[in-house]
C-alpha cells in the first residue's frame, strides 16, 4: 500500500503541476457549463439529461487524462528509473490509475452545483429526486473509472501520447455505442446481439440515470476496471523483460 500511495502522490502532483491538466479541466468545465446553460434555457429540469451529457464528455476527457500515465514515462525514459525502484508493477499501475480517478472525480464536483441549481429552480414542482442525483453521480464515477482503466492499459502499449488518446477514444466510443448495432447483428446471431448489448456502457448507464443502482451495472464497470488494469500490469511486466 505504501508503494501505491507513493505513486499516487507523485502522479497527483504531476497533474496539478501540469498545464495540460488545467487546459483539459477548463475545456471540460466550459463544455459542461454550456450544456447546463442550454438545459436551463430550455427549462429542462431533468438530472438525467445532465448526467447524459457528462457521460458523453467523459469519452473524450478520460483519454486526455490517461494518455500521459505511461506513454510519457516511455517517451522520456523515466520508466526505466521507475521500474528499477523496488516497486511492483501492480503498485505502479494502481497508483497511476487512482491518481487519474481522483483528478477526474474532482472535475465532476461542479456537477453538484449544477444539480443544486436545478433543484432550487424546480422546488415549486417538488425539486429533483435526490436519489436520482446520487445514483447519477455513482454511474458517471463508475464510468469514468472504467474509461480511465482502459486509457491506462492503452498507455502501456505506446510511447506516443496522441496515439494513446486517439486509440482510447476509439475503444470507448465503440463500447459506448455497442448497443446501437446490437439489433443489426442480433438479427443474424442473437448471442452476438446480446453480447454487444451487455458490453455497451450506455446500456449500463440507463438505470443510473433513472435513479437506480443495480448490482449488474456496478459489476460490469468493476469488471472492466479489473480486466483493464490486469492487462496493463501484464503489458508492463512484459516490457520490463524485453
Amino acid at each position: 500500500m505504501s508503494a501505491t500511495a507513493t505513486v499516487l502522490g507523485k502522479e497527483l502532483r504531476g497533474y496539478f503541476c501540469s498545464p495540460i491538466a488545467y487546459v483539459v479541466g477548463a475545456v471540460y468545465l466550459m463544455i459542461n457549463g454550456f450544456f447546463f446553460g442550454s438545459q436551463l434555457a430550455e427549462r429542462e429540469l431533468s438530472v438525467a439529461a445532465l448526467f447524459q451529457s457528462v457521460s458523453v464528455l467523459l469519452l473524450f476527457l478520460t483519454p486526455a487524462v490517461a494518455m500521459r500515465t505511461f506513454s510519457e514515462e516511455f517517451r522520456t525514459g523515466t520508466i526505466e528509473t521507475l521500474m528499477t525502484d523496488p516497486i511492483r508493477e501492480v503498485a505502479v499501475v494502481v497508483g497511476k490509475f487512482a491518481a487519474a480517478v481522483v483528478f477526474v472525480v474532482l472535475l465532476l464536483v461542479p456537477m453538484a452545483a449544477f444539480a443544486f441549481v436545478l433543484h432550487r429552480i424546480g422546488l415549486a414542482r417538488g425539486g429533483l429526486d435526490l436519489a436520482a442525483v446520487g445514483a447519477g453521480f455513482v454511474g458517471v464515477s463508475l464510468m469514468a473509472s472504467a474509461c480511465l482503466a482502459i486509457g491506462v492499459l492503452v498507455s502501456t502499449l505506446t510511447r506516443n501520447q496522441i496515439v494513446a488518446a486517439v486509440s482510447t477514444c476509439i475503444v470507448l466510443l465503440l463500447l459506448y455505442l455497442a448497443h446501437q448495432v446490437s439489433s443489426v447483428f442480433g438479427a443474424h446471431s442473437p448471442a452476438l446481439g446480446s453480447a454487444l448489448e451487455y458490453v455497451s456502457m450506455a446500456g449500463h448507464l440507463r438505470r443510473f440515470h433513472r435513479g437506480e443502482v443495480a448490482l449488474e451495472d456496478v459489476f460490469y464497470f468493476a469488471s472492466v476496471v479489473v480486466a483493464a488494469l490486469t492487462l496493463a500490469v501484464v503489458a508492463l511486466d512484459a516490457r520490463r523483460w524485453r
